[in-house]
């Protein structure tokens, strides 16, 4: 438990010192993600601060809703992906499930690595 708890002190003061050479509070990533059955990559890349994020496909900015990007994830697997149609990604297939949860991922560890940082502030 000491080990666990020394370890993310030593993460915790890592994150606040490199955010402290930064100027910017936000942290960004490209998850390398990919459509499902072989599809191709998609280029995209999230952005969040410690109260909100947005993600970028194709060159356009996809606001999220603070931290609640659903919306965003789903019109940008609808353009990389073409399935075609948003009720397509509303149903049951795993598939793209499994792909809104790598995004949800993303959003969540910059949002983690965020509020890190401006908690040091």
């Amino acid at each position: 438990m000491k080990t666990k708890l020394f370890v993310l002190m030593l993460m915790t003061s890592w994150v606040c010192f490199s955010c402290a050479e930064e100027e910017s509070d936000e942290f960004c990533s490209n998850p390398d993600a990919e459509c499902p059955d072989g599809g191709p990559s998609i280029d995209v890349n999230a952005c969040c601060t410690d109260q909100s994020c947005y993600w970028t496909y194709n060159g356009v900015d996809y606001n999220c809703e603070g931290t609640d990007c659903s919306g965003a994830y789903d019109i940008i697997i609808v353009n990389a992906c073409a399935v075609g149609a948003l009720a397509d990604l509303k149903s049951s297939d795993t598939r793209f499930n499994a792909l809104k949860a790598e995004l949800e991922s993303v959003t969540q560890k910059l949002l983690l690595e965020a509020r890190a940082c401006a908690a040091c502030n």
